[in-house]
């Protein structure tokens, strides 16, 4: 019979809000930050508003750490033109208190909020 140390992972699901109206340009803010050992295994990005720019056509690139879980995108593109996606990410596990920021470049918002939900395992 398998010993058993710890109870049985369970699937963590942590929210981030985010409201482009309140970014400083070409700065990545962070919104929230993951634990050490989190094995992250799924993404799902919802916006509820789809974003608008000042002017011009800025980008906005999405990060856990690192890893770019969505690369610089314009605001008319997916998900920030209102829809929900599951961006394709290969899992990773981080080794220390990882931020997760956004970049916003090239011109202010004037509205755009989205959720992103990163699901993941702690794992030891």
């Amino acid at each position: 019979m398998a010993r058993v140390d710890s109870p049985p992972s369970r699937l963590q699901v942590k929210k981030v809000f985010f409201d482009l109206t309140t970014f400083t340009l070409n700065d990545a803010q962070v919104f929230a930050t993951l634990p050490p050992n989190a094995v992250v295994v799924g993404h799902t990005i919802d916006c509820t508003t789809a974003l608008v720019a000042a002017a011009g056509s800025p980008n906005v690139t999405l990060k856990i750490g690192s890893t770019d879980i969505l690369g610089a995108r314009g605001f008319g593109a997916a998900p920030y033109d209102g829809t929900v996606i599951r961006p394709t990410v290969t899992t990773f596990k981080t080794t220390a208190e990882t931020n997760v920021t956004v970049t916003v470049s090239s011109s202010n918002a004037t509205a755009g909020q989205f959720n992103y939900f990163i699901e993941y395992y702690m794992s030891a």
